[in-house]
């Protein structure tokens, strides 16, 4: 079996939103992985509500080792040339992963890929936008003040990192 295209990073406490995640995944790109990383030992990964596909690996950690871990452990099980991160609480937008291969197949020169996201409060139902620099310098520059990264828009190509240990 060959490579998927991308491998989605989904670390988990085993909330049931992660199922709806690993969906949205599944049915926007084909040639994918889901690789849900779940850091709670007594969760049970039926319980996730997971859907049934060859597609979706389960690690469930056998202690808590926090998210950093969990996220390089998923990452180490990964194949995907491109590694996508998205939380189980952040709800991905239908063509995300169709639309990261086709910025990265447009950019060659791109190791890392985020996006704005918006956020959203249940509670006042108030919404915004989230966002930051676009061009390179500028990004690094904002970077030094503060991080406006949301992870759940962060991706990246293996090739650029596996050699500095990701």
């Amino acid at each position: 079996m060959t490579a998927p295209r991308v491998s989605l990073i989904l670390p988990t406490l085993g909330q049931a939103s992660a199922a709806e995640v690993t969906r949205r995944a599944l049915a926007d790109l084909e040639d994918c992985e889901v690789i849900v990383i779940v850091d709670r030992p007594d969760t049970d990964p039926a319980s996730l509500g997971l859907p049934a596909d060859r597609r979706v690996k389960v690690i469930v950690n056998t202690q808590n080792i926090g998210l950093t871990r969990s996220l390089n452990k998923a990452i180490a099980a990964s194949s995907g040339a491109i590694i996508a991160r998205n939380d189980d609480d952040d709800l991905p937008e239908p063509d995300r992963l169709t639309a990261l291969v086709a910025h990265f197949d447009a950019n060659p020169s791109a190791d890392i890929v985020f996006s704005y996201a918006t956020g959203y409060d249940k509670v006042s139902g108030r919404d915004w936008l989230i966002s930051g620099p676009v061009e390179d310098a500028a990004v690094k520059a904002k970077l030094k003040e503060r991080n406006f990264i949301v992870h759940s828009s962060l991706a990246f190509r293996r090739a650029s990192l596996e050699p500095l240990g990701f």
